[in-house]
């Protein structure tokens, strides 16, 4: 597979390598890796998605994001409030197609989402893309970056579901890792 995104966009600041990528890859980098699982379904002949989209979170946005440059249909099952979430209208404007639900818990929103797919044989992805196929990818980017450059003692990343982190962490086992909890739901 070969991504439509270009190569890392790595700076220099205070002293530190970091990686930027809203340089190469406007939405993210999990953008990158959900492509590769997009481009699959999209040869399965899948034509819709649906995912669980939090009132904040990138994971709809890079979804919705690659639904439109696929063209394939993505239903965001979405926590409704008195006011929509700039993530959630921001996903709308990508073409995502709303579907605001009354949920107390996501769990709830996660069991609608899997029985919405069901009934209009949609896929349903998993929060925060947590889907062999954009681990592995994820695993294989980095692994393939690093081949011929000196690993990286310490790494700092954001961390929400874990999926990026723990992409890292296979890639780079000798790495030290430290992440940035940037979710209310974090576990110890």
């Amino acid at each position: 597979f070969e991504s439509s995104f270009g190569e890392f966009h790595v700076s220099k600041h205070n002293g530190f390598n970091v990686i930027d990528e809203s340089k190469s890859c406007s939405v993210g980098y999990k953008a990158r890796c959900g492509e590769f699982l997009i481009s699959k379904l999209k040869g399965e002949g899948v034509k819709e998605l649906v995912y669980v989209q939090p009132r904040k979170g990138f994971a709809g946005i890079i979804l919705s994001y690659l639904c439109k440059k696929y063209d394939m249909k993505l239903t965001l099952v979405m926590p409704s409030s008195k006011k929509v979430s700039e993530h959630q209208l921001l996903c709308i404007e990508y073409g995502a197609k709303p579907l605001f639900i009354r949920v107390v818990a996501m769990p709830n929103a996660n069991r609608i989402a899997k029985m919405y797919s069901q009934k209009h044989g949609a896929y349903y992805v998993p929060p925060g893309l947590n889907h062999e196929y954009v681990v592995a990818y994820s695993v294989r980017v980095f692994y393939d970056y690093f081949k011929n450059r000196e690993k990286p003692k310490n790494m700092w990343t954001v961390i929400s579901t874990g999926v990026l982190t723990r992409s890292m962490q296979i890639a780079l086992p000798e790495t030290n890792f430290v992440s940035v909890g940037v979710s209310r739901n974090i576990q110890q």
